[in-house]
């Protein structure tokens, strides 16, 4: 068994644990996540002894997958400090295009790179080491290799100098902050920015979406468990992608609860395994301002979730068919809601129902997901009144069709408009019928 380094940044980690569990789940071998308090590092144990050959067929296999989005989270220009001079440093020159065909060579250079090295001695464990040094730098260094890694994992952390100089500890002096430098191999830059493409959501402005998968020290996930984690968070992100929303960022809350309830009904067998108790998935909102990224937002969705919906759903329905159907219906109308509540955003307009029913909608989840049958059923009666709107019911319409479109693309699957017509209605009648109950 290998032990190989993860990245101890905020994201960085998330990018590198999914990048671990990717390759475990590709090359079916068990995954074992660790800290190593000698090196002050976490790591990911992983029997394999191809790293590089792994990592190269699984970006091959998802190079559809990844250039499905335009751009590259890459600070670009000549200037010191941004990628693409750090990259000019050692001899490599970005791609010529714009929008997906700049992404697609990109992915294509970074292949490259990552088949020209050897990610098991670079990523190893023993090749990586945090040096503190006096001065304003702490340096996370990663195998031999000397280039910073993108100024996406990079530029986000700081940390306070007082923490390594005594000086919050002997309360003199004021703590300032200073800069971490993240260096490793070329490969090592080539195969972080193509899990960061990995985990795109949704690209919108000067923002992205990102979706990773975390996992606590000390937890061991078998092969055959991440087969199953894997499958239905990339259908959730290609849904997501298809479904219009981008990068919603007006409220988090019901993008969380709808990828909770999408996961339900399509992975609740597998999710609710023992194995997936100390699993989450994380979605981090990144900004970029001029050669910086910054994390506006984040959410969690722990996977142990999944399992205490399962129990509270069996409250208010006997059929496992009806609690799938219903998770199915609640995710696809969160999202309905979601578009609505962006293109009045966008629009530069106020529509009060909007925001009440994205109230509603939102109480009747968490009660759902609690399993208290009397506030799910207080906020169903709330609900009902706003059904009986025509104006508003067919804008909602109009946004739950779209993501009944985009969860069938994330399928591969196509429906025509009398399949999307029959299926929104299917979401409009379950809704109606649990609002009947409290008319």
């Amino acid at each position: 068994m290998s032990k190989f380094i993860v990245l101890p940044t905020p994201l960085g980690e998330g990018i590198f644990k999914t990048f671990y569990i990717w390759v475990a789940g590709l090359s079916r071998r068990d995954l074992t996540f660790g800290y190593d308090p000698i090196k002050s590092l976490p790591y990911a144990e992983l029997d394999i002894r191809d790293l590089t050959k792994q990592a190269v067929r699984l970006f091959k296999q998802e190079f559809d997958f990844m250039t499905e989005l335009a751009r590259v989270p890459i600070v670009r220009g000549r200037a010191p400090g941004t990628d693409e001079f750090v990259l000019s440093k050692i001899g490599v020159s970005l791609p010529s295009g714009r929008g997906k065909d700049f992404r697609r060579k990109v992915i294509e250079k970074m292949i490259e790179l990552v088949s020209k090295g050897d990610l098991s001695e670079e990523l190893s464990l023993d090749k990586c080491l945090i040096d503190v040094k006096r001065g304003r730098s702490l340096i996370i260094r990663i195998g031999l290799g000397k280039v910073k890694l993108p100024s996406i994992v990079r530029t986000e952390v700081f940390y306070e100098t007082g923490r390594f100089g005594l000086l919050r500890d002997l309360g003199k002096g004021r703590p300032s902050l200073g800069l971490v430098s993240i260096e490793g191999p070329v490969a090592t830059f080539a195969v972080t920015l193509l899990t960061v493409m990995l985990c795109e959501i949704a690209l919108e402005e000067d923002n992205r979406l990102l979706c990773t998968i975390d996992v606590n020290p000390g937890t061991s996930l078998p092969s055959v468990a991440i087969g199953s984690l894997l499958a239905p968070i990339k259908k959730i992100i290609r849904w997501l992608r298809r479904s219009g929303i981008g990068t919603y960022a007006e409220d988090f809350d019901l993008i969380r609860l709808a990828m909770l309830f999408e996961l339900y009904s399509l992975a609740k067998d597998r999710l609710t395994w023992p194995e997936f108790r100390a699993t989450q998935i994380k979605c981090h909102l990144i900004s970029s301002t001029g050669r910086r990224f910054l994390k506006t937002l984040e959410f969690t969705i722990p996977l142990q979730q999944v399992f205490v919906l399962d129990k509270s759903l069996e409250i208010m329905f006997e059929e496992p068919g009806r609690r799938t159907a219903f998770a199915n219906s609640l995710a696809h109308t969160l999202i309905g809601v979601a578009r609505l509540d962006k293109l009045q955003t966008r629009m530069k307009i106020t529509m009060p129902v909007i925001a009440r029913m994205r109230t509603a909608i939102k109480n009747v989840s968490y009660a759902v997901l609690e399993g208290n049958v009397k506030v799910a059923l207080d906020h169903l009666y709330i609900l009902s009144r706003f059904l009986r709107e025509e104006d508003f019911t067919s804008s909602l319409v109009s946004g739950i069709a779209a993501s009944i479109r985009g969860e069938a693309k994330a399928s591969d699957v196509s429906l025509t408009v009398e399949d999307v017509r029959k299926k929104v209605g299917t979401v409009m009648r379950n809704l109606r019928e649990l609002c009947q109950v409290v008319v």
